[in-house]
């Protein structure tokens, strides 16, 4: 990549942040209640925030990506007054910022893997999402088709990485014991002592 193309990245990066605080506010107020719920047993509770959750990400996200696709030759200009910088930032708004509603639910199943006692899990998944999902295919779209390569690559990731996220959730909530109306197993509460015998 050329100087041109490391700045609209860099751009692209700082649109990444502003568009995804509604996700990244989630996944700091998601937590807690599930916790809560988790301590509590009560799986019926964990699936309907869960679908909720996913609901609002997929919803606001895909919207606001949407929106910004389509006014990205004026988000473009107000960012930079170069305009082959301008040409470079619209591909990845046009690509990146409706995929971002699939990155969102990779952050949201991420996020509620630790809450409720699959860290190693969550673990894997952002480590899947970075090396297995996005990198490689950012270098196979660099080497198919350059700049708009990157940026379909990109995009394409971030989609794999979502549906991966949603694939594990489903696996791990369709268990026996964590479907809604199932108490958690004595075993599974944490932090509950056991009385001797």
């Amino acid at each position: 990549m050329g100087e041109t193309h490391v700045a609209a990245w860099g751009l692209a990066s700082r649109l990444e942040t502003v568009s995804l605080m509604v996700i990244l506010a989630m996944t700091m107020s998601l937590p807690p209640w599930l916790g809560r719920c988790y301590g509590a047993g009560d799986w019926g509770q964990i699936h309907r925030l869960m679908r909720l959750a996913l609901k609002v990400a997929l919803v606001w996200q895909l919207g606001l990506g949407i929106a910004l696709a389509l006014l990205a030759p004026w988000v473009a200009a107000a960012l930079t007054s170069e305009k082959a910088v301008q040409d470079a930032l619209i591909l990845l708004i046009r690509f990146l910022l409706p995929s971002y509603a699939a990155l969102g639910i990779c952050m949201l199943v991420v996020s509620a893997g630790n809450a409720l006692g699959w860290p190693l899990r969550s673990m894997l998944l952002s480590a899947a999402r970075l090396f297995i999902c996005y990198l490689p295919c950012i270098w196979l779209g660099s080497v198919l088709g350059g700049w708009l390569g990157i940026a379909m690559g990109a995009a394409v990731g971030n989609v794999l990485a979502g549906l991966v996220a949603w694939r594990v959730l489903v696996s791990i909530l369709s268990s026996p014991k964590r479907k809604p109306g199932k108490d958690l197993p004595e075993e599974d509460h944490p932090g509950e002592a056991r009385s001797p015998g």
